[in-house]
């Protein structure tokens, strides 16, 4: 049988939209007693409508929505290992949304986390998973369609990492993030996936890329068949989104289809080069220090005319690589120590850090 995902034109009116989408898939609600968690995408201390956050708006509509019929929902967010939901909740007007319907928000960083096997996992073997998304009995994921520039797209099968120990999210990356995708989203599987593509994101995203008006919803019942009906509607070849190419690999190609499909364009990164995944785990288990082995064929370069002097890249390199010339305060790179892991590019919250060739 095949999956329906839905396409909603948000223009006019969100809640609307919301509906639409969710009739079309025939959703018919939550039970009464359901433990609801959503899972937005609010990585980014940003306002809503920026393009680098769920908008506030269609977390409010799906509220609505779902509230009728099932009270017990919380908001839910794991941002990178420098951020804050919290914080990040009241930039985005999330605040304004607890008070309405009286639902919770919860930094999932600060709660408890419970080490879970993966299996048939390929590089992620096992790991810490937030106890509020293991303890719901469904969980609706929200991501926010951008671009970025560590994976092409960050959209709902991305968007699961913020249920994982920081220090988890973090291992992905010198792992191998897109197989560690792939692997996570093994046990992670949401039993609805919204996607706000009202205002996405392109070009240098997760947070600094051009934000873009797309006035669209979507909605699916599966994560991996959501991502490839968008990479269809945004005309993006599996290959370039090397996360979803190998979940198709080892999955199968989706028998979506796609309602009210309508076509768009989204200006892409540019192509990270990954040397192989089996090199990065002997990296990573083995220290690159001995083998003198480097995860990707890009090193990162920081460019002082955009560094705020912040410091946040001291404390989420893995490999402490990152240092600082008191003389004039930039970063400075310790290239023996570093793995090209990139993991800087993604977080800096400046893109004072790129991805250069070698």
């Amino acid at each position: 049988m095949s999956e329906k995902v839905a396409c909603a034109d948000a223009g006019k009116n969100i809640e609307n939209a919301v509906s639409s989408a969710l009739d079309a898939i025939n959703f018919s609600g939550f039970g009464k007693n359901d433990k609801i968690v959503i899972k937005p995408n609010v990585n980014e201390f940003q306002e809503s409508g920026s393009g680098a956050n769920t908008s506030s708006a269609v977390i409010d509509s799906l509220v609505s929505l779902l509230i009728k019929k099932s009270p017990n929902i919380t908001i839910a967010e794991g941002t990178s290992i420098i951020g804050n939901a919290l914080a990040n909740f009241r930039k985005a007007g999330y605040y304004d949304i607890s008070k309405k319907y009286g639902i919770e928000l919860i930094d999932l960083n600060k709660g408890k986390f419970r080490n879970v096997k993966i299996p048939n996992a390929k590089v992620l073997k096992n790991a810490r998973i937030s106890e509020t998304i293991l303890g719901a009995n469904k969980i609706v994921n929200v991501p926010v369609l951008k671009t970025h520039v560590l994976t092409t797209i960050t959209c709902a099968l991305k968007n699961m990492k913020g249920c994982l120990h920081p220090n988890d999210k973090l291992k992905c990356h010198t792992i191998g993030l897109d197989e560690a995708i792939v692997d996570y989203n093994r046990i992670l599987k949401p039993d609805l996936v919204i996607v706000d593509a009202t205002t996405a994101m392109q070009g240098s995203g997760p947070h600094s890329g051009e934000k873009i008006k797309l006035d669209r919803i979507f909605a699916g019942t599966n994560s991996l068949a959501v991502d490839y009906a968008i990479a269809k509607c945004a005309g993006i070849p599996v290959n370039k989104i090397n996360h979803l190419d190998l979940a198709i690999k080892e999955f199968g190609i989706p028998d979506v289809e796609i309602i009210n499909e309508k076509h768009f364009d989204l200006e892409l990164p540019k192509k990270i080069d990954w040397l192989p995944t089996r090199l990065s785990r002997l990296a990573y288990g083995f220290k690159h220090k001995v083998l003198k082995a480097k995860l990707s064929a890009q090193r990162p370069e920081i460019n002082p005319q955009e560094c705020a002097k912040c410091r946040k890249c001291l404390h989420f390199c893995p490999e402490s690589a990152f240092s600082f010339d008191n003389s004039n305060g930039f970063p400075e790179i310790n290239e023996r120590k570093c793995i090209q892991c990139l993991v800087c590019v993604e977080l800096c919250p400046y893109s004072a850090i790129k991805a250069v060739k070698q």
